[in-house]
Formats: structure tokens, sequence, C-alpha cells
């Protein structure tokens, strides 16, 4: 990856999550990223894998946090693919679940 993917895939993410920090605030518990971003291995068309952990229903929140997404992709052109989630379905024994506990980074 080159250091102006690099920087385009950063700036995306700083742009990400400050703005989901407003748009959540009293339900926000954590933003992680994990995916082939967070192992190194993204290629220029990759996206950024994306979990919000939040202390309310989901629907309303995924809602919220695909519009901000897609407005990130049209100002970086990063696409993120962000996903909603309450705490203790993200602490379900799930093959999933766990492979994100072990990799992720958490950004907030």
């Amino acid at each position: 990856m080159s250091i102006k993917e690099s920087y385009g895939r950063n700036r995306a993410i700083r742009r990400f999550v400050k703005k989901a920090k407003e748009l959540l605030s009293d339900e926000l518990i954590d933003i992680l990223i994990y995916g082939s971003v967070v192992r190194g291995e993204a290629k220029p068309e990759s996206d950024i894998d994306v979990i919000v952990i939040v202390n309310r229903e989901e629907f309303e929140s995924q809602m919220k946090l695909a519009s901000l997404a897609f407005d990130v992709l049209m100002d970086t052109g990063e696409y993120i693919s962000v996903q909603a989630v309450k705490l203790e379905d993200f602490n379900r024994d799930t093959i999933f679940m766990r492979n994100v506990r072990e990799e992720a980074i958490h950004v907030v």
C-alpha cells in the first residue's frame, strides 16, 4: 500500500470516528477496526471494516452510521463497511466475534 493510500484510509477513519462520536454520543461504547486493513493485507480496493458497539437498539444506530459511511466515501473515496452491535452481541461466543475481538484495534 502506498503512502497516499495509507493517508487516505487514515483520514477516512479519523473523519468517521469523529462524526460517529458526535452522532452517537450517549449510545456509543466503542469503535473497532478489524479485517484486512488491520492485518496489513488491504489492497487499494479493500474496504475498511468497522464495528461500532452501542448500548441501544442497533437499527437506529446502523442507519446513522450507514449514512455517515456514505458521506465519508463521497469525501475521501474510502469505503467503510460498518456494523452497529450491542455489547452483549459483541461478546457472544461466535467464530466471527472471536476473530474480531482478537484482531481489532480500538479507536475510541
